[in-house]
């Protein structure tokens, strides 16, 4: 999971978050993470069996509102920009030469 903080005026503006969460095998160990409003969030699901990802949004989908950033337009505090495929080579996973349909 990765929370991006582009908040103008926060303390923690700048800040990439990124959360690995795994250890699903046992239905005790679940995850809650809070994304705080208006920071940029994305998902990556590294699972070969599947994934569960259940969503609340705080407010019901109204595609006038969507807001799709690319990363590139917001630089980390170091200058870099996020890149998913970084993110895969770290954890040592495969790039998917297809997207896994069910």
């Amino acid at each position: 999971i990765l929370v991006y903080d582009d908040r103008p005026g926060s303390p923690t503006k700048g800040v990439l978050n990124l959360f690995k969460v795994d250890g699903f095998e046992n239905p005790s160990n679940s995850y809650l993470v809070l994304v705080p409003p208006y920071c940029l969030h994305g998902f990556l699901t590294t699972a070969v069996d599947g994934t569960y990802l259940i969503n609340f949004p705080s407010h019901l989908y109204d595609s006038k509102n969507e807001a799709r950033l690319k990363f590139n337009d917001h630089p980390l505090l170091d200058g870099r920009t996020f890149n998913w495929s970084k993110v895969r080579e770290g954890l040592n996973l495969p790039v998917p030469q297809k997207p896994i349909t069910k």
